[in-house]
Order: C-alpha cells, then structure tokens, then sequence
C-alpha cells in the first residue's frame, strides 16, 4: 500500500515538474537568452527523466506479482494514477509564474558564475529556499483573461497539443493494463507501448516544439508581442491539462484496442 502511494507522488511531481518547460520558454523570450534558459531548465529535465525512470518499472512489477484481486481493481488504481497526474499539471501550471521568475534570476546569476553546479552551491540554501516560498503567487487574472481575445490563435496546433499529450500521458498504462487483461500477450502489450508512444512524441518533436520554438524567436525579434506569446502558451497548458484529462477517459479503451493489436500480431 506505501508503494501505491509513492507511485502516486512521483506521477504527481513528474506533471508539476514537466510542465514547467513552458516558463523556460517565457524566460527565453524575456531576457533573449536562450541557451542559458535551456541550461537552467535541464535541471527540471533532469528530474523528469529520474522519475520516469523510476516509477514505470515500479507500476509494472505491481502489476506483474498481482497485487490485485480483479481487473476493476487494477484499472481503479490507474484512474487514480491519472488523477494525481492531473492534478500535479495543474498545480504546475499554477506555479510557473513563480518558476519563470526564479528561472530568471537563475540566468542572470549565471553570467557570474562558471557552471551551473557552482550556481546552486553558491545559492541553495535555508534563506533562499525559505524567500522563495515566501514570494510565492498565484497567476494574475490578466492571464486567464487574455485567453478570451481569440484573434490570431492557431487552434490546430492547440488541438495537436491535446492529442500529443493524451497519447503520451496515458500510453503506457493503458498497455501495462492490456496486459493485465491478457497475461500470455503482456509481453507484446509493452512493446507496443513505443509504438503508440511515438506518434506521440512525433507530434512533439516535428509539429508542436518547432513551433513554439518560432514563436520564441519572433519574439525576441519583436515580430509578436509578449502578450500574444503568454496567450498562446497558456492554451498550450490548457491543452495539456485537457489532454491528460481526456487520456483518463480512454484508458480502458485504448487498452482493450491494444489487446485486439496483440493477438492479430
């Protein structure tokens, strides 16, 4: 039972940290250095892929030693799963205004530093943890209310967004439950996974991230205004908290269509 509710603090901090890429987009735009952006933010990436690295193999030997009576068993636990990553995308996205400004300082303070482990040694400590805390905020109302002036938005790319992050959100535990469903196919039900798993990151990696790449340019060109850049990311957020949302709904008939795949193979 402690490791059920371990699995679901890292799939919960997994959305909170991921999420924040979007600050280190805005951070990008704001101070017009974008690789020292990127630098900074890979200490998040960092995080992501330990804890991916972790709990997949995790919720897989569950499955695997059957520590569940029924399938409904099994299924409930992965709805609740999915919930905690809801609910960790939406925290996180509540949370990157004060990420973007945190990031901020980060980049300036790294012009005086040499590397990045030299910024941290030299920075983290009890003050400056306790004075983040302290300037925490929630987002400013002209956030959500920019989002209504719909003039100029790309809605396909918005609708890509949900798709992309209903496919890799909910793919692989919709394959772990395929093979739950039929144990003499579990084998193949994973492998599947990477299959499913890379059309959605194709959308990623080919349509949605050059995308908001350019925007990042035409920004620190000042072909668009900052204005439009924030209410463009902030449907991209939207979009991925829809999409992990929509991934729930489809857990169970995206396994069963993953089942189907594996007999015919």
């Amino acid at each position: 039972m402690n490791l059920m509710y371990f699995l679901y603090l890292l799939f919960f901090l997994n959305q909170v940290i991921a999420i924040q890429v979007f600050s280190s987009r805005i951070v990008s735009s704001t101070s017009k250095r974008v690789a020292s952006t990127n630098s900074i933010y890979n200490i998040f990436s960092i995080f992501v892929t330990v804890i991916s690295s972790i709990q997949i193999p995790l919720l897989a030997s569950l499955v695997e030693k059957r520590r569940f009576i029924n399938a409904d068993d099994v299924s409930t636990y992965f709805h609740i799963i999915l919930l905690f990553s809801l609910l960790g995308a939406i925290l996180g996205a509540i949370l990157i205004p004060n990420t973007q400004r945190l990031m901020t300082k980060l980049v300036y303070k790294l012009d005086h530093n040499e590397t990045l482990l030299v910024l941290l040694v030299k920075n983290i400590n009890i003050k400056n943890i306790l004075l983040i805390f302290k300037h925490v905020y929630l987002p400013q109302k002209e956030n959500f209310s920019r989002i209504l002036n719909f003039k100029s938005i790309n809605y396909n790319q918005i609708f890509i967004n949900v798709v992309a992050y209903a496919i890799t959100t909910g793919t692989t535990l919709a394959c772990l439950y395929a093979g739950f469903l039929k144990p003499e196919f579990r084998v193949i039900c994973l492998s599947l996974s990477s299959v499913v798993n890379g059309f959605g990151i194709f959308l990623m990696m080919l349509i949605i991230e050059p995308y908001n790449a350019v925007l990042t340019d035409r920004v620190i060109n000042g072909e668009i205004t900052h204005g439009f850049f924030r209410k463009h990311l902030t449907l991209v957020i939207m979009a991925r908290i829809i999409g992990i949302f929509l991934s729930q709904l489809f857990l169970i008939p995206t396994s069963k269509i993953i089942v189907k795949i594996a007999e015919l193979i």
